[in-house]
């Protein structure tokens, strides 16, 4: 570990990019990241979009959830409030509390869903007792406040 804590910019930006390019979830998740702040290559949000889309499809559940808000908030990839229910319940059957806490919202105002409200309270309890802060103020209307990437 000490050798990765000391390692420059540039050679962090390669490890990630032949991981990604290698077929690895973690290394596409991780070039998603870096895309998205411009960390080391220019900031490109497709580019993030599309390396995400690799991840949340070889079943990171982090990846899926920041697909289902990307297309949640309609950023790098066209609004559709159903494909982004579609990626929150691949994470939410995984248990991944933020993916509940992000189902839940989309339950609560019917966005791509049904409105279900007591399913909706459900997803917001157990994401809570998992320790997702945000999930414990239900009624807060931020879906993405507290989810770090």
């Amino acid at each position: 570990m000490q050798r990765l804590a000391s390692e420059t910019l540039q050679a962090r930006v390669q490890r990630i990019q032949r991981l990604a390019a290698e077929g690895d979830p973690v290394g596409e998740l991780g070039l998603a990241g870096l895309y998205a702040k411009g960390d080391g290559v220019p900031r490109s949000l497709p580019e993030a979009a599309k390396w995400c889309q690799k991840a949340a499809e070889a079943g990171l559940p982090l990846a899926q959830t920041w697909l289902g808000e990307m297309y949640d908030a309609g950023e790098a990839v066209p609004a559709d409030p159903a494909q982004a229910v579609k990626w929150y319940e691949k994470a939410e059957a995984k248990g991944f509390p933020p993916a509940q806490f992000d189902l839940a919202v989309s339950m609560t105002l019917g966005a791509g869903t049904p409105t279900n409200y007591p399913g909706a309270l459900k997803l917001f309890k157990k994401a809570a007792e998992a320790g997702h802060h945000p999930s414990e103020r239900p009624s807060h209307g931020n879906a993405y406040e507290g989810v770090s990437l």
